[in-house]
């Protein structure tokens, strides 16, 4: 019974056709999407758990010569110079499998998600659902100091992707399963069930609106709780994933230091995504002098090399951020850690390798955090280092909203979120003020695509069809003559100012329109015509409840150009006239309004008309 309500609700109910009726809008199509969200949930967490177990065969088998998938860092091998052919060839493997099977296995793969959201209407190739996995697990598993994450990211997506594929879904709802994949597969590694929402609506998704957002949560639970299932039986790490001992706050001079720990590591960021976009460009140079299959395999001479000082800044690092934020490393292997792991993780991805960044970002976050915490003379190291975690990964990836809360989750360290909140915040001012795009959106502004990642509300969303449309409407009836309506209009000045007439039928119902154009070039030779001959059918019926945005979907669906809009009222009688042109001129107005130079609001400033 409460299942035929909901499906009434939803699916039946006529207010719901329309944003302008309630303050959220549900689509009729959502309800049905929902069972798609939990497969992809279930799927890309076993995909999850397939790449961490794949990750962790290679490292064993490689580094130390035995068989487990236990997720592990090359830190206590003793291999000596063969540590530096080991990611050498995982480059090569990977370079030949971005040759010969898709080009979307290259980098951390977020970019390419975004670029399909964007130009390509949510389509990602089926293949990369598998071939991104097999490439990262095998740089990753070879000693490349990458997360698992950012590859079952863009797998998930690619997941949502392919089921949207396979039902002809619209662009809008491919996108929608594509995040939810996206996200589900960033749960199913860290447990982070609020960040993996936030991540993907924040990077991917670009709208907070119900038909989204449901199947990101349904998709996201499911991966919770399937996760939390097979975390019980040791199959993956339990969440928190970095515990910690609760740290304690003395003072409110910590927010003052939070501020210069923003400040510094919103800066630390920024060079960091310069420093990836650097190597990215000179790999670029080398095309057509040594192909791309060998690029990286050239990183992974720079890895192992890195590798060769500093075993730990190899491997997925979830133990070395582990230890970084438990405060077990001294202020000269901080140093070291910080150093090598940016160099050999620049390179590495510039090169074109496949990995994901967020671990890697953490773990130079931290590192550098509790480098400050050692010069910072209140406050434990952990908390600095968990504020650098946090500063540093907001001012690379400006998701605002999940910097604040992922560290949280990770920790367990709810406390300190007042602490995290002022250094994020500055680290986030720092990045949008001094950097262009972030390392997401780097890799795409070179190839030409320019645009704004800002969410905001469509005001046509809210605006309805009344509000614009020409209440003050002459019409005329199918039966008068060309000749009768000529006299009127050249009579009345009121006629002559309205360019277009609704026609009626004997049931009062319009029937098309004409111009007073059209009725002066006919009238010349047709006076005794009768209206009926003349009139334009071409033009769309619509309630005067209905917002503008919906005006503009029926005017692309219906025709793809500029029609007359004839405004009802529930009963079918004729209430007003919408044409192009005043359609227009409010869309032209709500932009106004909302790019009003800001500088040019204050006490000392000019406010001219706006």
């Amino acid at each position: 019974m409460l299942f035929k309500s909901y499906l009434t609700a939803v699916v039946k109910n006529k207010d719901n056709i329309d944003p302008i009726n309630r303050d959220f809008f549900v689509p009729r199509s959502t309800l049905f999407l929902i069972p798609a969200a939990v497969i992809i949930g279930l799927i890309a967490t076993v995909f999850a758990l397939g790449l961490l177990d794949l990750i962790g065969l290679i490292t064993n088998a490689l580094f130390y010569a035995r068989f487990s998938v236990r997720i592990v860092t090359p830190k206590n091998s003793n291999l000596g110079p063969v540590t530096i052919l080991i990611p050498m060839l995982g480059g090569l493997i990977v370079g030949l499998i971005s040759k010969f099977g898709s080009h979307m296995v290259r980098g951390h793969g977020i970019p390419e998600a975004v670029d399909k959201i964007l130009n390509q209407r949510s389509k990602i190739p089926p293949k990369v659902a598998l071939l991104k996995p097999l490439a990262s697990a095998i740089a990753i598993g070879t000693g490349g100091p990458f997360g698992a994450e950012g590859p079952i990211i863009v797998t998930g997506g690619a997941l949502g992707s392919i089921i949207g594929q396979m039902f002809n879904l619209t662009g809008v709802q491919r996108r929608s399963l594509l995040v939810a994949g996206a996200s589900a597969g960033m749960v199913a590694v860290f447990g982070t069930p609020l960040s993996g929402i936030l991540f993907g609506l924040e990077v991917m998704m670009f709208e907070f609106k119900p038909r989204s957002l449901i199947l990101i949560v349904t998709s996201s639970s499911v991966a919770l709780c399937l996760r939390q299932s097979l975390a019980g039986r040791g199959l993956l790490l339990k969440a928190p994933i970095f515990p910690m001992r609760q740290l304690l706050i003395h003072g409110s001079i910590v927010y003052l230091f939070a501020l210069g720990v923003g400040i510094t590591c919103g800066f630390a960021g920024i060079l960091l995504c310069k420093s990836v976009s650097w190597f990215e460009a000179l790999f670029e140079k080398l095309q057509g002098r040594v192909d791309s299959i060998f690029w990286p395999m050239m990183g992974g001479v720079v890895i192992g090399c890195g590798g060769y000082f500093d075993l730990r800044a190899m491997g997925v690092g979830y133990g070395t951020i582990d230890e970084v934020l438990l405060s077990k490393f001294t202020l000269g292997a901080l140093l070291l850690l910080l150093g090598i792991k940016t160099v050999i993780w620049s390179i590495g991805l510039g090169s074109g390798t496949s990995g994901g960044i967020l671990a890697p970002v953490m773990m130079i976050g931290a590192s550098l955090g509790a480098i400050l915490g050692h010069l910072i003379p209140v406050g434990s190291i952990s908390l600095w280092a968990l504020i650098g975690l946090s500063t540093v990964f907001v001012a690379a990836s400006r998701a605002i909203f999940t910097s604040i809360i992922f560290p949280i989750e990770l920790t367990g360290q709810f406390k300190a979120l007042p602490v995290i909140i002022i250094a994020v915040a500055t680290s986030y001012l720092i990045s949008v003020v001094f950097l262009k795009r972030s390392v997401l959106t780097e890799k795409l502004g070179k190839r030409g695509y320019h645009f704004n990642l800002e969410m905001g509300s469509n005001r046509l969303d809210s605006i309805p069809v009344e509000w614009a449309m020409n209440k003050e409407v002459i019409s005329f009836c199918m039966n008068n003559k060309v000749g009768d309506i000529l006299k009127s209009i050249e009579q009345d000045p009121q006629h002559v100012a309205q360019k277009l007439f609704p026609v009626l039928g004997t049931d009062g119902k319009v029937e098309g329109t004409v111009s007073n154009e059209t009725i002066f070039t006919v009238a010349a030779n047709k006076v005794d015509e009768p209206l009926e001959s003349i009139i334009n059918r071409d033009f769309i019926k619509v309630d005067s409840r209905m917002s503008l945005s919906s005006v503009l979907n029926l005017l692309n669906i219906n025709s793809g150009h500029f029609v007359p809009i004839i405004v009802n009222d529930l009963t079918g009688k004729l209430m007003g006239l919408l044409e192009p042109e005043q359609l227009i001129g409010m869309m032209a107005k709500l932009l106004s309004d909302e790019n009003i130079d800001f500088d040019s609001i204050g006490p000392f400033k000019k406010r001219g008309n706006a």
